[in-house]
Order: structure tokens, then C-alpha cells, then sequence
């Protein structure tokens, strides 16, 4: 009580001379430099035994967990950018079979992609889940996959309708998503709908090339004793 009192009495003044302002980080990133917090090659390599850790799984096999970023489009400069990269990773999806899955958590067994759009840049990529040896082979087939694609013209009509439905149910389908969206968005949900509807072939080719160009980042975690580093795979740009 008498140290609460102490600080209640005699509070530090909030100013930029304050320990913890000083001693903070700058913003190191904003929408002028939001790229650079990018790092092409980076990678992270984290041993667990998840039979161990998860408590309740104490039978479960050893498992791998591996993340593959590339930097692509933000969702800010270009709606029509943004908008590409949406439909490219729709037909990602479409190669890697997702749309025949039958179970739809993030987390299960198996290739997932994903893109996380940030405001002048983004975070384009997949996951994979399950044995070591497993992981692997569905990493370098997944690499091997994205930088041989050529979409045909009807992998992007089925990739603009699932960008579209994708778009509904993510951002607008919800009234909080929607709050969200309308918060955080440069544009409008029909802006985007129409950027989306009108993605042309080169477009998506324009995305997906945008990817294989840069040199990608990763993250492993699970069983990853032997996995190779992005130079062994072959990956490294330098």
C-alpha cells in the first residue's frame, strides 16, 4: 500500500525525457517504410517436442510446422493490386486442393495458404503441417508448384469467385468485420468486389511472379532437428 501511495503521490511526468520513452523503440516502421521491415533470407528455426508441450496430445506423433513468406502487394496503394494478390492466392488454392479438403481449420494437417495485407505492403505464403519428412516434401513441391504456375483462364474464373466469397465471409459477412473493414480500409467492399471481377489473366501472373522474384522467409518449428535452411533448398536470391 505505502509503495502504491508512493506512486500515486509522485507519479514520473509523462514526457519523451520518461524511462519507458526513452528507452523504447522508435516507429521503426510506417506506411514510407512498412516494406523494409521485410526480410528476404530471414529464417527461424524453433526444435519443440509438441508431444511433450501439449500436454494433452501426450501420443501424438512428432510433427513439423513450417511457415513460407514472400513479400507481395499491400492493400492500400492499389486496389487493383490488392486485389490480384486475393485472386492469386485463390488459385494457389486451387493447385494445392484446398477447395476439397474436408477439414477447414487453419491448423489441420496439410498445405494452407495464406496473405496478410498491410498497407503498402504484404505477406504472401503457405503452411505446412505434419511429419517431418511430410513437411518437406509438401514445402519443396509446393515451391517447385509456385514457381512452374501458369493459370489458365479457368482457374481464374474459379479464383475471382472464390476471392469474392472469400472477401464476404472474411470481411463483411460480420458486423464487426465489416466495422473493421470500413475502419481500416482505403476502399469501399463494392470497390474491391469490382477490382476483383476484373482481374485479367496477366494480373494474377503479375502477382504470383512478384513472389518467386523475391526471396522468401521461414519459420519452423516441431521436429525441425534436419531441416535444411532456405539456402540448401535452393531458394536463396544472393
Amino acid at each position: 500500500q505505502a509503495l502504491v501511495k508512493a506512486y500515486e503521490d509522485a507519479p514520473f511526468p509523462h514526457s519523451s525525457s520518461a524511462p519507458h520513452h526513452s528507452r523504447s523503440d522508435k516507429n521503426f516502421a510506417d506506411q514510407t517504410n512498412e516494406a523494409t521491415t521485410y526480410q528476404g533470407g530471414n529464417e527461424n528455426h524453433e526444435q519443440e517436442n509438441r508431444a511433450k508441450e501439449i500436454g494433452q496430445k501426450p501420443d501424438c506423433e512428432a510433427e513439423t510446422i513450417a511457415a513460407i513468406g514472400y513479400k507481395t502487394f499491400g492493400r492500400d496503394v492499389s486496389v487493383k493490386d490488392y486485389a490480384a494478390a486475393l485472386v492469386a492466392q485463390q488459385a494457389m488454392n486451387l493447385i494445392v486442393k484446398d477447395a476439397i479438403r474436408y477439414e477447414r481449420e487453419d491448423t489441420h494437417h496439410g498445405i494452407r495458404t495464406f496473405y496478410r495485407p498491410y498497407s503498402t505492403t504484404g505477406l504472401f505464403g503457405f503452411t505446412v503441417r505434419g511429419t517431418e519428412e511430410e513437411a518437406l516434401r509438401q514445402v519443396q513441391r509446393t515451391i517447385d508448384v509456385l514457381n512452374a504456375f501458369k493459370p489458365t483462364e479457368q482457374q481464374r474464373a474459379f479464383a475471382i469467385s472464390r476471392a469474392v466469397v472469400r472477401l464476404f465471409h472474411n470481411e463483411l459477412e460480420r458486423t464487426s468485420d465489416f466495422a473493421d473493414f470500413l475502419a481500416t480500409s482505403a476502399q469501399s467492399p463494392e470497390e474491391v468486389e469490382a477490382a476483383l471481377k476484373a482481374v485479367s489473366l496477366e494480373q494474377v501472373d503479375k502477382a504470383l511472379k512478384t513472389l518467386t522474384r523475391s526471396q522468401p522467409a521461414a519459420f519452423t518449428t516441431g521436429d525441425a532437428h534436419a531441416w535444411p535452411s532456405i539456402k540448401q533448398f535452393g531458394w536463396s536470391k544472393q
